[in-house]
């Protein structure tokens, strides 16, 4: 996958759910009032990734562990039913956090390797979903407040998905001109 089809996808997606924001902002603040302890949701969220971590894991070289790796296949399943049975309280966020942190490892490198200009950009969302799946992961009832804060009369204002829409018409303009 190349940085323009990376961009690209960010940008569409973002751009989707901006004007759904836009055009149901309440239905959305449901639907993220409800997240956290969504048991369906979570457990869908915590099989992904696992599934992401252990393809992480036989990617990386892991030096004179490299000949445990046919373990990961045990391991992985076996982390999943633990977590479902020992984090299940709000696992969504959690495993929210956890796939925020796996899926910018590869396209912060693919950014990063890319020598396109203002891969920058790139790199600084795949940095952001790190530190916000780090905090998810360590503190997962701030998904909540960050969400109460930015929501007011149990709905997200629409300039926010005014903005982010802008902010999504530029990536897909970076995917389609710079990179």
């Amino acid at each position: 996958m190349n940085l323009s089809t990376i961009t690209l996808s960010l940008g569409l997606i973002g751009l989707i759910v901006s004007i759904y924001g836009i055009f149901f902002p309440s239905k959305i603040y449901y639907f993220v009032e409800k997240f956290p302890r969504n048991i369906l949701i979570g457990r869908i969220l915590a099989a992904i990734c696992c599934i992401l971590a252990a393809r992480e894991s036989f990617i990386m070289n892991m030096a004179g562990l490299n000949a445990y790796k046919d373990l990961i296949y045990i391991i992985a399943p076996v982390i999943f039913v633990c977590s479902i049975i020992f984090l299940k309280e709000l696992l969504a966020s959690r495993a929210l956090g956890g796939i925020l942190c796996l899926i910018s490892v590869p396209i912060v490198k693919t950014a990063s390797l890319s020598g396109s200009p203002f891969f920058q950009i790139i790199s600084l969302i795949g940095y952001v979903w790190v530190i916000y799946g780090i905090t998810l992961l360590m503190a997962p009832w701030t998904f909540r407040k960050i969400n109460f804060f930015l929501s007011r009369n149990k709905s997200f204002p629409k300039k926010l998905f005014f903005f982010k829409g802008i902010a999504c018409i530029f990536l897909i303009y970076l995917a389609l001109f710079i990179y």
